[in-house]
């Protein structure tokens, strides 16, 4: 729920149940019946003074939940952090977060501001195929995917490293192959674009590139997860690479 949304309902509940603390208002008893019922006047202000109470405590508890939430993010604790903080608790080596093209291009659309400290401490790369893929001119728009200025303030204001050869080398790509034909929708249909599009491009080379540092933690954020949320939970699962995937629209959630 949105930080506005809960403030408006907090308002609500406070201002309902002052209404119903109000000793000459018999609220209750006309709504629900309780004078009808034979109810005393002095048992429905009795009734009217705890549905009060229970309003105001209600609406104070979501105001302050909500105030804590917004505090939490102006001092940086995103849903990102949030998530790989939890998921590499036992683990002494901080991951490597490499950020797809998804990414970076529904980030750009969204026109978002991120909290200062959306990344945390952790390492995060936009590699060089990633970074030629959102600035080459996109065929629907004749644009680039994203703008260099946004880029520029990625690397400036929140430490993202642009433009980063990553590249693990071709026999690790070509190892990712049988992953992408056993574990992905578009393996399996085995269309020839789509292998060559998944062979040449980012996705391969940042699974490959995790395949690569084996034991050592890399995070992909991506919406794509049919084919590499896929791979790298079967890396993950079946060999013990320890590459997580997070979905762009969890990492983002609650950012405007």
């Amino acid at each position: 729920m949105k930080k506005g949304l809960q403030d408006f309902i907090s308002a609500i509940l406070v201002i309902l149940g002052f209404v119903f603390l109000l000793p000459f208002l018999n609220i209750t008893g006309n709504v629900v019946g309780i004078a009808d019922a034979g109810i005393s006047e002095a048992t429905g202000k009795i009734v009217n003074s705890v549905l009060g109470l229970v309003l105001v405590a209600a609406g104070a508890a979501l105001f302050l939940a909500n105030g804590r939430e917004g505090r939490g993010r102006e001092e940086g604790i995103s849903p990102l952090v949030e998530i790989v903080t939890r998921e590499f608790r036992k683990i002494k080596e901080q991951p490597t977060i490499l950020l797809d093209a998804e990414f970076l291009m529904t980030l750009y659309k969204k026109r978002a501001t991120l909290p200062q400290n959306f990344f945390g401490n952790y390492q995060v790369i936009v590699p060089s195929s990633v970074y030629d893929e959102v600035t080459r001119r996109q065929q629907s728009t004749g644009k680039a995917g994203v703008s260099k200025k946004f880029l520029n303030n990625l690397r400036k204001n929140y430490n993202v490293t642009i433009d980063v050869n990553i590249n693990p080398g071709q026999e690790y790509r070509e190892d990712m192959m049988p992953y992408w034909e056993e574990c992905t929708p578009q393996g399996k249909l085995n269309n020839p674009f789509e292998r060559k599009k998944f062979e040449k491009g980012a996705d391969s080379e940042m699974l490959a590139y995790a395949y690569k540092r084996d034991k050592t933690p890399t995070v992909i954020i991506t919406e794509n997860y049919s084919e590499i949320g896929n791979i790298s939970d079967e890396l993950r699962d079946t060999i013990g690479v320890n590459v997580r995937t997070y979905r762009t629209s969890d990492v983002l959630s609650g950012i405007a």
